[in-house]
């Protein structure tokens, strides 16, 4: 028995945005996703990045300025147009 999805989310853990055009922002996988929102914070708990759009991705960047080498943490909930429910949570290092 197969079971095939029509929706897809997968998160990375690393990004680097050092500008050299690779892996410069933090963006999700995803295909055939109804809803969609991130939430990412730094270590002491404060929101620094949000976005109800899958294909856009953070630039490492915290009011404008670089943010520092250090581990960052998302919250995603999403649901796919197959009724797929995604309530993930993690880690994000950004390296420079």
């Amino acid at each position: 028995q197969v079971d095939a999805k029509e929706s897809l989310l997968v998160v990375p853990n690393v990004f680097t945005p050092n500008g050299d055009g690779v892996n410069d922002e933090f963006r999700v996988l995803y295909r055939s996703l109804r809803s969609f929102s991130i939430w990412i914070y730094n270590r002491w708990q404060h929101l620094i990045y949000e976005s109800n759009d899958p294909a856009k991705g953070w630039d490492g960047r915290i009011n404008g300025k670089k943010a520092p080498e250090s581990a960052y943490f998302y919250i995603i909930e999403a649901r796919g147009t197959d009724g797929e429910k995604y309530k993930l949570s993690g880690a994000i290092n950004l390296l420079r």
